[in-house]
């Protein structure tokens, strides 16, 4: 009997690795921070482990779906495994670690569509169906922060961001690896830095109000955004997330309640049509409360987009 579960043990362990070395390497690699470029029939990054000029580094997916790299210029090749190994310098159990995190977060279920008649934010899901079984500060996730959102470990402290480790969906039962932070009334705002239109939650639904004794105020529609703002107005502030332009008069409300008065409140809602109406609401509830700017953006709709672009704008003319 106990050789049957050793056994089933196994089997169950050698098809996990088998799923990690067919996981998609352009997204491992992307996930790194590597460019993936095309080149005739291949697929070529620059090798992480050296400073290449030229990508070398070429990747194709074998006839048993496991992804495969190969180093043209030392000749080392592999798996996804020998890959992350190489450019990470990790254990081979810190390798596996990270990439079962991978299985989950490259398969999430997908946002369910919102009636746009009776919603107006389409982007959120609301949904009791999560089970949060343990989190910890951004380490899996941080790398595609940094390279998906242009945002450092330190703004996802002062954000107080939390990576949650095997987030149970009660429904399919099944784990996966996102983000998310806790609003004012304890409910769990869940998102991915990697999917932008994945958004959900775990009930009770709120805003969120990170305090700091400041003059200035910063509304946007998500934490992410409110930190982009942050970054490209170059203010510091009080920092608001509604989490929802459905919350802006309970936004209003709250800060009402609170009868501080700002020298600016910046409104950094998206540039769409949820996002003038939400917009519209926060200056009639807000008013007397402090000067009210909305923000103009000149790349994207939202604070995120502008502040990727804004980034590889400098980097484009440096």
């Amino acid at each position: 009997m106990e050789n049957l579960k050793n056994q089933s043990m196994l089997c169950k362990r050698q098809e996990e690795l088998k799923q990690m070395k067919c996981l998609s390497m352009e997204e491992v690699v992307k996930s790194f921070g590597a460019e993936v470029v095309k080149s005739g029939s291949n697929v070529m990054f620059k090798a992480l482990w050296r400073n290449e000029k030229v990508a070398s580094v070429s990747i194709r997916q074998a006839a048993d779906d496991v992804w495969v790299f190969k180093d043209h210029g030392t000749g080392a090749k592999g798996t996804n495994i020998d890959l992350v190994m190489k450019i990470t310098n990790w254990s081979y159990i810190e390798t596996v670690q990270w990439l079962r995190k991978q299985l989950s977060f490259f398969s999430f279920p997908k946002p369910k569509k919102v009636n746009q008649k009776k919603e107006i934010d389409t982007k959120v899901v609301l949904s009791k169906k999560w089970q949060i079984i343990s989190n910890q500060d951004p380490k899996y996730l941080l790398g595609i922060f940094e390279n998906e959102r242009l945002l450092s470990e330190r703004n996802l402290k002062e954000l107080n961001i939390r990576e949650l480790l095997n987030i149970k969906h009660i429904k399919s039962q099944k784990n996966y690896l996102l983000a998310g932070h806790q609003n004012i009334k304890g409910g769990w705002e869940l998102f991915s830095p990697k999917e932008k239109g994945f958004k959900s939650c775990i009930y009770p639904k709120g805003i969120s109000l990170i305090t700091k004794e400041s003059k200035a105020l910063i509304v946007a529609e998500s934490l992410i955004d409110v930190i982009s703002a942050k970054n490209i107005l170059k203010v510091e502030g009080d920092l608001l997330s509604l989490n929802s332009t459905n919350l802006s008069k309970n936004a209003g409300i709250l800060l009402r309640e609170r009868k501080k008065k700002y020298d600016r409140i910046l409104l950094c809602l998206d540039n769409d049509e949820a996002g003038e109406k939400g917009s519209q609401v926060l200056k009639k509830e807000l008013s007397g409360l402090g000067k009210i700017e909305r923000y103009d953006y000149q790349h994207g709709d939202d604070p995120s987009e502008e502040w990727i672009m804004i980034n590889r704008k400098i980097r484009h003319d440096k």
